[in-house]
């Protein structure tokens, strides 16, 4: 008994049918509605261009109007400020940590994953003492989260046990 080739058709035709069926089998772990929308609305923001509010939308709240508002207002201004000064938009992730210093003329981007640190800066005076600068910070970051503010210029606390001493 040989097996005839399956035309386009019937291929597409059984595709179809074995994704209505599995989709039965993951229904249960579909997006609530808010979900969806959120998505929609960052999909919406980032084709009319507007990263920093797309990326702030998926901050999850806390459930307190007043102050989910003021960190995605936070968050999007950071994201602007980036974007006024770099052409690339890098922010910490769980696999990266990122700082910008120097009024964000410099940052530092320590990945975790692949163990490499890259310190640069944009400043075009003293840009060699700015990168020097730069590199000791990123250096002497302190181990404690709670000396750091990612979402800032601001210089880390020198003094405590920096993260990268062993």
């Amino acid at each position: 008994m040989t097996n005839k080739p399956l035309s386009r058709r019937k291929l597409l035709a059984k595709f179809s049918l074995f994704g209505l069926g599995s989709a039965g089998i993951f229904s249960t772990s579909g997006c609530t509605v808010a979900e969806i929308r959120r998505g929609i609305t960052t999909s919406h923001q980032l084709y009319k261009g507007n990263v920093s509010q797309a990326i702030s939308a998926q901050v999850p709240g806390v459930g307190i109007p007043e102050f989910d508002g003021l960190v995605r207002q936070q968050l999007a201004k950071f994201i602007d400020t980036i974007a006024d000064n770099w052409s690339d938009k890098k922010i910490a992730t769980p696999r990266a940590y990122v700082k910008y210093s120097n009024h964000f003329k410099s940052r530092a981007i320590i990945d975790f994953s692949s163990g490499l640190i890259q310190v640069e800066t944009i400043a075009s005076q003293n840009s060699k003492a700015v990168l020097k600068q730069a590199i000791v910070q990123t250096l002497l970051t302190p181990e404690d989260p709670t000396q750091l503010d990612l979402f800032s210029a601001k210089t880390p606390s020198i003094g405590a046990k920096p993260f990268l001493l062993e």
